[in-house]
């Protein structure tokens, strides 16, 4: 994963980054967020989108800043692409967690509502587990797919370690781990959201 050849910046991980596909931009999400996402029990969102050449062929993929809200709000909040990295994009997909394990919900499975919401943008969902896995939810096929073990990109994402089925033993709460990954605040989301029905 941390491949900065491969990708842009010297640590080779953060949104903006390009990726070979949006499996792989929804896995270093999963790589970035999932402790900050455990730490603070809270969901993390963000827009996967393509990246297209001057003849509108894809050179890549990158994801959005993530924003952060409570438990439960992230798909409803995720900000469509408005990162200005990149002139020529378009949204294929998007990702969330779950936030830190809760006997009481289903923490590791997409939600009704996460596929609700996928079904009608028509877009596949990325779901980032408290237990470390990352899935894929395709609104046209209706396949929901682990992909934890199908790519060494995909596995080690921070895991929290009260959860009884967490799948490594990399701990998302270890001081160790980076917490200064930019993200958005849901008060800004919304501001933002409403600003730009107003002047629509």
């Amino acid at each position: 994963m941390n491949n900065p050849i491969r990708l842009i910046d010297v640590d080779g991980r953060a949104p903006g980054n390009i990726f070979g596909s949006a499996r792989l931009a929804a896995a270093d999400f999963g790589h970035c967020y999932n402790d900050n996402s455990v730490k603070v029990n809270k969901e993390f969102g963000t827009t996967i989108y393509s990246i297209m050449d001057s003849d509108n062929k894809i050179v890549g993929y990158s994801y959005s800043v993530p924003t952060e809200s409570p438990a439960g709000f992230a798909k409803n909040l995720i900000v469509i692409n408005d990162d200005p990295d990149y002139y020529n994009t378009e949204n294929v997909a998007d990702a969330h967690t779950h936030g830190a394990y809760d006997p009481k919900y289903l923490v590791n499975q997409f939600s009704k509502a996460d596929k609700k919401s996928n079904n009608e943008a028509g877009t596949i969902g990325f779901l980032i587990t408290s237990n470390g896995s990352i899935r894929e939810y395709d609104p046209k096929t209706g396949s929901d797919v682990n992909l934890t073990n199908m790519d060494p990109a995909f596995s080690n994402i921070p895991s929290d370690q009260t959860d009884p089925t967490h799948v490594n033993n990399v701990d998302a709460r270890s001081p160790n781990l980076p917490s200064n990954e930019p993200s958005k605040s849901t008060f800004g989301t919304i501001v933002t959201k409403f600003l730009n029905k107003l002047f629509e």
